[in-house]
């Protein structure tokens, strides 16, 4: 966490250096962000923006229900280029990503977990923990709308519409301190772990649906 606030702050005293830069705020699917821009060539903008947000929710993805958590932390740098000079542009680019999932698993009414259609006490199976994530570096590519490129200075309008190319999901669903032990010559703590490589592989289908991460987000600017 401290990094991105190091960033923040990097990026903030760059902007406030910078010949006539443009400080944007705006929110969107990759969370809440702020971006320094700044116009070197007459329809050429190079920008840089840092994205954050926490979400806490609840969700069953597949056999079982997750306390999930998710982070999303992007730093965007990008590169705009106004073909009409006007305030549309296009955009390509990179984005350092740090997006992921983290949960644990949550036992049903009964206090168990029915995974693979094998039921196990929740209190013997012990901890079940999932996470997600992709990429660090995810290719950037989308249109976008600025007034500030068009403006001497002062407030304005921005908007993006892209795509992340996040690549497919690294997923993992691990067990600890599993007391199930053997009944009917049967170990029940490996048989657990072979439902849950079976949950993992569900889980990680749906998870690389996020492999194209749509980016649609609106804000406010200020050129200075």
């Amino acid at each position: 966490m401290k990094k991105w606030f190091w960033m923040l702050s990097v990026l903030i005293a760059h902007t406030v250096l910078a010949d006539e830069p443009v400080l944007s705020l705006n929110a969107g699917t990759t969370g809440f962000g702020v971006q320094m821009g700044y116009a070197f060539h007459s329809d050429l903008q190079a920008r840089l923006g840092v994205n954050l947000l926490d979400v806490n929710t609840n969700r069953t993805p597949s056999d079982i229900n997750y306390d999930l958590k998710l982070k999303l932390r992007t730093l965007d740098m990008l590169l705009d280029w106004y073909p009409l000079q006007g305030a549309f542009h296009l955009s390509g680019g990179v984005m350092l990503n740090g997006n992921k999932f983290t949960g644990v698993a949550q036992a049903d009414g009964n206090q168990n977990y029915v995974i693979q259609g094998d039921v196990y006490n929740a209190a013997e199976a012990g901890a079940i923990n999932a996470k997600i994530d992709y990429r660090t570096v995810a290719p950037y590519l989308g249109v976008g709308w600025d007034t500030a490129h068009v403006q001497q200075k002062g407030w304005g309008f921005n908007a993006d519409l892209g795509v992340m190319f996040q690549g497919s999901a690294n997923t993992s669903i691990t067990n600890t301190g599993c007391t199930l032990g053997v009944v009917g010559g049967v170990n029940l703590c490996q048989n657990l772990d072979n439902d849950l490589a079976g949950e993992r592989n569900t889980v990680e289908d749906k998870a690389n649906k996020l492999r194209y991460l749509p980016v649609l987000r609106a804000g406010i600017n200020y050129k200075f």
